[in-house]
């Protein structure tokens, strides 16, 4: 949890030895140090993160519950309880009577392409925000784990409407029975019967490949790119490649 302000400096030491660990396994390009949620991050801890030199790829949950609108609106709800049980002083964060989205995500610089997963209570003067930013933006559904948590959905409709950039995802094991992209699918496609499958499998292949910038080797069959095959037959998935 960052969100004290005055910790930020050695919350950012942590991450930073964290971060040399896993580029010195991987390289560099594959590892970034992005903030967890909009509410686990204090104003100088912010700007710590977004200025390092890992920020090519961006993620954060976003609006995964209505808790965190009321924070961001009121400085009030479960949020506030949070905080008082975990003995953490909030005199530092004022409300800006907006939704979280618009509250913190001019701490994103114009150029970095951002990954924001659940969007549960996201609405559509969200999304026009963001299409004024000029941001490149992906939105990634869990709706598995968002029926774990809390029973509830994103408005999927809304996004396609607005045809935004959808991805799909499991958020983990945490508060997922599986780790199947398919899974997901079905779970929307019961919700969301107009919803072509067709557009369900471009979220779930060629998005989730731009989202995390490997649209250069996977997502889609093209030449010099190596994606997976699944046959899909009867509403079961095989493995061929």
């Amino acid at each position: 949890m960052g969100f004290n302000p005055q910790l930020a400096e050695s919350n950012f030491n942590n991450y930073q030895q964290v971060y040399d660990l896993f580029a010195t396994q991987f390289g560099p390009q594959e590892v970034s140090i992005t903030p967890h949620a909009p509410y686990s991050v204090s104003e100088p801890l912010w700007e710590k993160v977004i200025g390092h030199d890992s920020n090519g790829l961006l993620s954060i949950h976003n609006q995964e519950t209505e808790e965190e609108t009321l924070w961001f609106r009121q400085k009030t709800g479960g949020f506030a309880d949070m905080f008082k049980a975990m003995g953490l002083n909030t005199d530092s964060f004022t409300a800006s009577g907006k939704s979280s989205l618009q509250t913190y995500f001019h701490h994103f610089l114009s150029q970095q392409q951002v990954l924001l997963v659940h969007n549960v209570y996201t609405a559509e003067d969200d999304l026009a925000f963001i299409r004024e930013t000029g941001n490149e933006v992906f939105w990634c559904l869990c709706p598995n784990a968002n029926q774990y948590i809390s029973r509830m959905l994103p408005d999927v409709a809304m996004f396609v409407k607005n045809k935004a950039a959808v991805v799909l995802g499991t958020d983990s094991l945490a508060s997922n029975h599986q780790l199947s992209i398919w899974e997901e699918i079905q779970t929307l496609r019961k919700a969301y019967t107009d919803i072509p499958l067709e557009l369900m499998l471009q979220w779930a292949t060629s998005n989730g490949a731009k989202a995390l910038k490997t649209d250069h080797l996977f997502g889609s069959f093209e030449k010099g790119k190596r994606p997976g095959v699944v046959q899909i037959v009867d509403d079961k998935i095989h493995r061929i490649l």
